[in-house]
């Protein structure tokens, strides 16, 4: 599982849950974990609260593979 750290939690669980269609499978205050396929996850923090702090700079991106890109596209 990884963790992304965001500036603004809502707006990135909105994106996570309603454009990629990702299922919240844990929530808590500053943070959730999204479910991604059978055995994936991927946890979303506060940048503010979490163990760590949101940065403009980015060591880590994330790729998913999908058969329904035009989908996710549109």
């Amino acid at each position: 599982m990884l963790f992304f750290y965001y500036k603004n939690l809502s707006q990135a669980q909105d994106f996570y849950q309603k454009t990629l269609g990702f299922e919240r499978v844990f929530d808590a205050q500053g943070a959730s974990i999204h479910k991604i396929s059978d055995s994936s996850f991927i946890g979303l923090v506060d940048g503010e609260k979490g163990l760590h702090h949101y940065s403009d700079e980015k060591a880590v991106s994330v790729s998913f593979i999908s058969d329904h890109i035009d989908a996710w596209y549109d």
